[in-house]
C-alpha cells in the first residue's frame, strides 16, 4: 500500500515511525512508490494471446511457453497457472546504473531522481515476492545485478527468501582489463545471487564436464582424479591399503575417512 506522508498527521507519524522500529530491526525500510501497472491491475487483468509464428517448440515438436510483455503482468499469470512448479528461474533486471537504463511509469530514472533507489525496490520487491511463489520447493532462482544495487538486492532478497535460503554470490568477469585512460575504478566484474525456495532443499551446482565427459561440482571443481596409493601404517582409512587407478570411489564423510 502506498503511503501519502503529508496527508498523516503527527500521530499518525509517530504511531507509523514506532510499527517500522517493531517489524525492520534489521534490512531494508524504503519508501514504497506506487507503479501505474497496480491502479491498471485493480480492474483490468492480462490475457495472453497465441502468436502461432513465435512458437519455439521442443524435441517433441511441441511449443514452450514464451511471454512477451510487461514482466508483472507475466508474472501474475504465470502465477495462476504455474505456482509452486518452477524449478530454476534466472532474472535480469535493470542495473539502475544512474543513465537511465530503468523505466518506472514510463518515465527514465536517472541520477538527479532522489527516489531512484526506492522506487527500484519497489519494483524489484513486487515481482521478487511473485518469483518466490513460482518455485517448487527445491526450486533456485539466480539474479544477475551490479555494483549499482547489489547491497539492496542482497538485504531484499535475504527478507523474502529468507537469509538461511542464500546458496552463494557468483562473481563473473565481464572484461579482462581496465581502460589505461580512466581516471575512475573500472567496473570488470558483475555478480549473481543465488537463493533456494527452501532450507531443506538439497540443491548441487555442477560446472563443465572436466573428466571422463562427466559433470564436476562447481565447489572443489580444481580437484584433478590421479592414481592413488595408500602404504600401510600412512593414513587411517576404511578401505584396503594398495593401489587404486584414478576414478570415482564414492564421497568422504564428515569425519574426512574415504
Amino acid at each position: 500500500m502506498s503511503l501519502n506522508f503529508d496527508e498523516m498527521t503527527k500521530e499518525e507519524l509517530i504511531n507509523y515511525i514506532k510499527k517500522l522500529k517493531r517489524e525492520h530491526k534489521y534490512g531494508l525500510v524504503w519508501e514504497e512508490k506506487q507503479e501505474d501497472l497496480d491502479e491498471l491491475l485493480k480492474d483490468n487483468y492480462p490475457i495472453l494471446e497465441n502468436v502461432s509464428s513465435k512458437d519455439i517448440l521442443d524435441y517433441d515438436g511441441q511449443p514452450n511457453l514464451f511471454i512477451e510483455g510487461e514482466n508483472l503482468h507475466a508474472l501474475e499469470l504465470l502465477y495462476i497457472t504455474h505456482k509452486g512448479s518452477i524449478d530454476v528461474i534466472y532474472i535480469d533486471p535493470p542495473y539502475n546504473t544512474k543513465n537511465k537504463d530503468f523505466k518506472y511509469n514510463d518515465k527514465f530514472v536517472d541520477i538527479d531522481d532522489s527516489y531512484r533507489h526506492s522506487k527500484w525496490i519497489s519494483f524489484m520487491h513486487r515481482r521478487l515476492k511473485i518469483a518466490r511463489k513460482l518455485l517448487k520447493k527445491d526450486g533456485v532462482i539466480f539474479i544477475s545485478i551490479d555494483d549499482n544495487e547489489v547491497s539492496q538486492l542482497k538485504l531484499l532478497c535475504d527478507e523474502i527468501f529468507d537469509e538461511k535460503n542464500f546458496l552463494g554470490m557468483f562473481t563473473w568477469v565481464r572484461k579482462k582489463k581496465g581502460s589505461f585512460l580512466s581516471e575512475s575504478v573500472r567496473k570488470m566484474t558483475e555478480y549473481i545471487l543465488c537463493y533456494r525456495a527452501d532450507k531443506d532443499a538439497k540443491i548441487k551446482f555442477y560446472g563443465e564436464k572436466a573428466y571422463d565427459n562427466k559433470w564436476q561440482p562447481l565447489l572443489k571443481r580444481t580437484n584433478s582424479l590421479k592414481t592413488l596409493e595408500l602404504k600401510g601404517n600412512v593414513v587411517e582409512a576404511t578401505i584396503p591399503d594398495g593401489i587404486y587407478k584414478k576414478g570415482e570411489y564414492g564421497k568422504g564423510g564428515d569425519n574426512g575417512k574415504t
